[in-house]
């Protein structure tokens, strides 16, 4: 009886239950949030937001292994409830909010694909990967301003 107690314990507190629930908790949140506090959102949202950076300055501060800091750095700017911004959208006519950082999801590709090898590396592709982004930040601003006119 005690063996499974403690394994029914074991259970409800590991980290995929405490996860599960508070992705539901965040669901209920959202729905919540729609229906009833939609005049309230902008300052529940900017308190999410405040949390989140909290949280992540804890995380950051806090010995221990590096690249479980980047993964929860990276799942709690993510979700919505401890931080990201939301965006209105409008698609067919229907609206939704948009996290800003829900992309960064995708970012979970090139680390589970991560073998602890380094990859290619040369003076030239440091260079060309180090101009990348300002590079097509300024092409994004060339053709607003091209279709804004």
């Amino acid at each position: 009886m005690r063996r499974k107690l403690k394994k029914l314990l074991s259970i409800l507190t590991s980290r995929l239950v405490i996860i599960g629930l508070l992705i539901l908790i965040q669901l209920a949140w959202f729905l919540i949030l729609f229906l009833r506090l939609t005049q309230y959102a902008t300052w529940i949202n900017a308190g999410f937001v405040a949390l989140s950076l909290l949280i992540e300055l804890y995380i950051i501060n806090k010995s221990g292994n590096p690249s479980y800091k980047i993964l929860w750095l990276l799942f709690i700017g993510t979700f919505p409830v401890l931080g990201g911004l939301m965006y209105p959208v409008q698609l067919f006519g229907m609206e939704f909010e948009l996290c800003q950082q829900g992309l960064a999801l995708l970012a979970l590709i090139p680390i589970w694909l991560y073998r602890g090898r380094q990859g290619y590396h040369s003076k030239p592709f440091q260079y060309l990967c180090y101009a990348f982004y300002p590079v097509h930040m300024l092409l994004l601003v060339v053709v607003l301003n091209f279709i804004n006119r």
